[in-house]
């Protein structure tokens, strides 16, 4: 009889503690801002491809290449966006307070590609499971993105 107390006890209070524990995580989601982006449609003269499409949580550079398909130069910036898929929602993960990205600009001539290294050290996050996607601004009116997954 002794015995069953005890084990009653004992899983009231780690009920208690994990009930606690729970209380204390914060939902991703409430860290993140949610994307500005929204949904991206294919933009039929540009493509945005990464070197995967499946990644470790340890990677630390992800290679995207950026083709014009164009008949005319595309000029862009170094600044990309990583965002998560969460809940049916893109959110952007934000980058260290001490990130910089150099103010140079990139030309793509017609039928060419440039390939841009990111790294995933300046994130304030690290990256978990799930499914992801790299959001490349090229101008007011083109927008790229691509998906991905770490595993």
């Amino acid at each position: 009889m002794m015995n069953v107390k005890k084990f009653q006890g004992f899983v009231y209070i780690l009920s208690f503690v994990l009930i606690l524990l729970a209380g204390c995580n914060k939902d991703l989601t409430e860290e993140l801002p949610k994307s500005e982006y929204g949904e991206i449609l294919e933009q039929g003269n540009y493509e945005l491809k990464l070197d995967k499409n499946n990644y470790s949580e340890k990677v630390d550079q992800i290679s995207l290449e950026i083709t014009n398909n164009s008949a005319s130069n595309l000029n862009f910036g170094l600044i990309y966006y990583l965002e998560r898929y969460i809940n049916g929602s893109w959110y952007q993960i934000p980058f260290k307070d001490d990130t910089e990205f150099q103010t140079i600009g990139i030309m793509v001539k017609p039928n060419e590609s440039y390939t841009q290294n990111i790294s995933t050290n300046h994130l304030k996050y690290d990256l978990s499971p799930g499914k992801y996607r790299v959001v490349k601004p090229i101008s007011e009116e083109i927008t790229l993105a691509t998906e991905f997954e770490i595993e």
